[in-house]
């Protein structure tokens, strides 16, 4: 069947029953004839976008059409067909040229003659997909060929005919600006999904950003938020626009023809001063600028002369050409980062609540017009206009305990802290201080109220302020950071006669500083522990905020704010376990540049599991196995036995960051790895390891059908799980939303199961997970993931910081040991 863990038993049952709807569209039947899969080579090779137009003008040929059914084709080298092609000797080698484009092909010597070949691979039995959809027959590689091809049979059509990014296509309707010459698409995504006795189509809205398209000269401005076109533009405006620009494609347009090209750079310096060699009829050279030639060619007094040109490459060098004469053709993904400000628009435009989004995903539904696409009826695919209503279930939630057994039952995700709860274990402070990035006069009134405040909610928390006048250092936002670290460091030293605890960072944004803040004190700065927050939050802060910051204060102290009741942790009661949460970051988009992939592996040293160590590794580009997770098991193995006096008796690792298809290489590596780092401590020690797969970048969303149902923000209710009817037919995993929605439409976390040796019930493990989430340092609410993941994110997260601000380089990095209280800051 499989080699993943199969579901213990037919889900379940714990917790209070409900439904909810899923955007999940149930496939009526799937196709009782076979499909026969075909491979397509195209010469020359061209990219997919091309590939597609090349073959819906093969479509369109009458003898093509005549003699063959609707052939769906996924841009690359798979096509598939619902009945069998009219192949002689296996292979049909069709030649066909291309209409003449805005490409000029002609002139630029490229030809649009192109030679198609298709070749038989294989027939596809779809029944067996069927078989295995009810539990009566083996996953076979037919059924992982038919989901494919259901898959490109879905999407042919709108991938033919829209902008497709990814699994989704993309609608300019509706653009919103993003600012600095991007702007957002909403989108569509679909995908083929196996579910327990059907296969569904799951259909969710999404958005990117794509470069603006429009007037270059006018892109231009929007770039640089320019008033004025007519203003020559510095060397790092250039650089600017050249970095968002480069690569993609423009239309020019002269004489009533066009011609589309690529952009390779920017010219150094305005139309109207950037010059070329041009060569007469009779032999003669005659040197212009591009604003003259323009002038006397085309008889074309541009309007803004001081805008660089837009350059292609040519037969031998470079050409360039005016900016209000380019046209910047829309559709064209933006791949890089998002600054700040383009994030925040990104988020705000699309945090819709869940019935927003509910009504815009059947209104996708009118966009892809099921019925009237001639591929689904060729294939005799026939999907349900309505979202599939699923079982669910609501967990209770735990109970959180502080000093004195005193307890608190989370209400909808989160839980109060009281001024009369203690934390269960108060650290001690007896040296501190405070780094301010603001003048004196403006903030100096409002920060001793605040630092009293902060030390009477500290000290009713239990924790115990031996210090309770800190010294205050003033520093500078463009300023040294190490000095002015420094600074603060030694005036706290001298104050309390021993090395600061902790340094409280007030900053006026989390900008650039914050980053670089973090960066010195946990490298260079030797482990300094450092607390950033806001001064606009703190010269309004009340009790509540104090709270919450000492929360995380207490942590850093090497104190523990709250604990579950031993009854909510009935696998941690019984001891001796392991938690362990693994994640991979990769570079950002458009940020390779040879940037390292870094593993950050977090686990728990206690038999309780609220305390927690980590470990960073740096490693391969985009590689997603944890390469040298095998000594790092072997050393956390090691801290667990020095803390507690025992080795772990059962291991339970959750793994973020990897994808269905890495399922099996996972398992074959990362699986091994954790069981060879045990022998290696002990030949015979082989605790029982469960290996959990999490993923929250899933489109799977699910609403209430009830008022009860729904929190405040109109989401699922903490605790909803789902596992039957659209999770996997014979697989062990499950949907668990564990947290409350704040904006927008709440996103589930997908767990599935990879490896269970402790045998598991789906009611034990899903318990367990939802607690788990309970048992968070930073603040008095359900998490989405499991801490031991989420703190795995931080560590990763922070790593970047040390390699974009920290004094240190890839061999100083990895493998570096970082404690609990040094990295959840």
């Amino acid at each position: 069947m499989t080699e993943n863990a199969l579901r213990p038993d037919r889900g379940g049952t714990e917790g209070r029953r409900t439904e909810v709807r899923a955007n999940f569209f149930p496939i009526h039947k799937l196709p009782t004839s076979k499909f026969y899969h075909y491979d397509i080579s195209i010469s020359p090779e061209i990219p997919p976008k091309r590939a597609r137009q090349l073959w819906g003008f093969l479509e369109k040929q009458p003898d093509f059409a005549r003699e063959h059914t609707k052939i769906v084709f996924d841009g690359r080298s798979n096509a598939f067909a619902a009945s069998e092609l009219k192949v002689v000797g296996n292979a049909i080698a069709v030649q066909i040229e291309m209409p003449g484009d805005r490409n000029g092909s002609k002139k630029s010597g490229k030809s649009n003659m192109f030679t198609i070949k298709i070749m038989f691979v294989a027939v596809i039995d779809v029944g067996e997909l069927q078989l295995f959809l009810e539990r009566r027959g083996p996953f076979t590689s037919s059924c992982t060929t038919a989901i494919q091809a259901l898959n490109v049979v879905l999407t042919h059509k709108p991938f033919s005919n829209m902008v497709n990014v990814g699994r989704s296509v993309y609608i300019p309707d509706g653009a919103r600006d993003l600012g600095g010459g991007i702007e957002k698409w909403d989108g569509i995504f679909q995908s083929i999904r196996p579910g327990q006795g059907q296969c569904f189509v799951n259909i969710d809205t999404t958005a990117t950003a794509f470069i603006k398209g429009g007037n270059a000269a006018e892109v231009i401005g929007d770039i640089l938020k320019l008033r004025d076109l007519r203003s020559v533009l510095r060397n790092g405006e250039i650089a600017k626009v050249e970095s968002l620009l480069k690569g993609c494609d423009f239309t020019v347009t002269r004489d009533r023809s066009q011609r589309r090209y690529k952009l390779v750079k920017l010219s150094d310096k305005s139309a109207d001063r950037t010059y070329f060699d041009m060569v007469s009829n009779d032999g003669s050279t005659k040197r212009l600028s591009v604003k003259d030639y323009f002038a006397q060619t085309y008889g074309c007094a541009l309007r803004y002369p001081e805008l660089p040109c837009l350059g292609a490459r040519g037969k031998n060098s470079i050409s360039f050409f005016p900016a209000e004469m380019c046209y910047i053709n829309p559709g064209q993904h933006y791949k890089k980062k998002l600054n700040e400000e383009q994030v925040s628009a990104m988020i705000k435009s699309t945090a819709i609540k869940p019935d927003a989004r509910e009504e815009k995903i059947q209104r996708s539904l009118r966009i892809l017009d099921f019925g009237a696409n001639q591929y689904l009826s060729a294939f005799g695919l026939q999907i349900s206009p309505e979202m599939m209503t699923v079982p669910a279930r609501v967990l209770p939630s735990p109970t959180i305990e502080f000093k004195d057994r005193a307890q608190e039952r989370p209400q909808m995700g989160a839980w109060q802290m009281h001024k009369a709860r203690q934390f269960k274990h108060a650290g001690r402070l007896e040296s501190w201080g405070l780094l301010v990035f603001d003048r004196e006069d403006r903030v100096a009134r409002s920060l001793h109220p605040f630092v009293r405040l902060l030390v009477e909610v500290l000290s009713s928390a239990g924790v115990t302020v031996v210090a309770s006048r800190p010294p205050i250092v003033y520093g500078q936002m463009q300023g040294d950071i190490q000095r002015e670290v420094e600074s603060a460091r030694t005036r706290a030293e001298q104050e309390f006669r021993r090395p600061p605890q902790l340094l409280l960072v007030l900053l006026p944004n989390k900008g650039q500083i914050y980053p670089m803040v973090k960066a010195y004190c946990e490298t260079s700065g030797r482990g300094l522990m450092t607390q950033c927050a806001l001064l606009p939050k703190i010269l309004r802060a009340n009790d509540q905020y104090c709270r919450l910051l000492a929360c995380k204060i207490n942590t850093k102290l090497g104190g523990v704010v709250s604990t579950l009741s031993p009854n909510d942790l009935p696998f941690m009661e019984k001891r001796n376990t392991l938690i362990i949460g693994a994640d991979v970051s990769h570079p950002s988009p458009g940020e390779d540049n040879g940037k390292p992939s870094i593993a950050s592996v977090v686990a728990s040293i206690d038999d309780d599991g609220y305390k927690f160590i980590g470990r960073l590794l740096l490693q391969d580009s985009r590689l997603e196995v944890i390469e040298t997770l095998q000594s790092v098991v072997q050393e956390i193995i090691y801290s667990y036995k020095k803390t507690t006096g025992h080795h772990p008796k059962r291991i339970l690792v959750y793994r973020d960051g990897v994808s269905e298809g890495q399922f099996a290489e996972i398992l074959r590596t990362e699986v091994m790895a954790i069981k060879s780092a045990c022998l290696k401590l002990d030949k015979k020690y082989l605790p029982p390891i469960t290996f959990v797969i999490v993923k929250k970048n899933h489109h799977a969303r699910f609403f209430p059908k009830s008022m009860s149902d729904k929190d405040r923000s109109g989401n699922c209710v903490s605790g909803t799980v789902i596992d039957t009817v659209i999770t996997h037919p014979t697989e062990f995993n499950f949907y668990l939303q564990s947290h409350a929605g704040l904006q927008g439409t709440s996103r589930s976390t997908f767990y599935h199961v990879l490896l269970d040796e402790n045998r598991f019930t789906s009611d034990a493990l899903q318990r367990l997970t939802y607690n788990l989430c309970h048992v968070y340092s930073r603040c008095p609410k359900a998490l989405s993931i499991v801490p031991a993941v989420h703190y795995a994110h931080m560590l990763a997260y922070r790593a970047r910081y040390y390699l974009d601000f920290g004094n240190v380089n890839g061999d100083q990095l990895g493998p570096m040991k970082i404690s609990v209280s040094v990295w959840i800051q």
